[in-house]
């Protein structure tokens, strides 16, 4: 069975371009809403999150909380252009994240650090079954 992966970019070729790149490999959904976040993630049981921070109705500060309390074994990955937030508001969307990707950013790096994020949760579930 293949990872289940959610693209989240307001900019289709961008989201396409990712989705048609990592198809082969991942099972990737796509949205440009920040709407659609949520419901997709719980009807498809996502396993890792790539999102641009900027995305039309939603706050990516309040995006991010709502995952990780609701979901708080899902790797994210932040991609961007720039930060227009401040230092402060910055620093706590990079905590937040698992990764960060400057766009444009090589396709080769981005896949290799979501192999290696799945492989990281992979194994914190499989510690977690072995203490429970």
């Amino acid at each position: 069975m293949k990872h289940r992966i959610l693209v989240v970019d307001n900019d289709p070729d961008v989201g396409l371009s990712i989705q048609e790149y990592l198809r082969d490999e991942f099972d990737v959904y796509f949205v440009q809403d920040g709407k659609q976040i949520i419901p997709t993630i719980q009807k498809n049981q996502i396993d890792l999150i790539l999102t641009d921070i900027h995305i039309p109705n939603v706050y990516i500060y309040n995006l991010l909380s709502q995952i990780r309390n609701s979901f708080p074994d899902i790797p994210i990955i932040l991609m961007y252009v720039y930060f227009d937030y401040t230092q402060e508001m910055e620093a706590t969307l990079r905590r937040m994240a698992d990764a960060l990707f400057l766009k444009p950013f090589d396709l080769d790096e981005l896949r290799k650090r979501i192999q290696l994020l799945l492989k990281e949760k992979k194994k914190i579930r499989q510690q977690l079954k072995v203490n429970s």
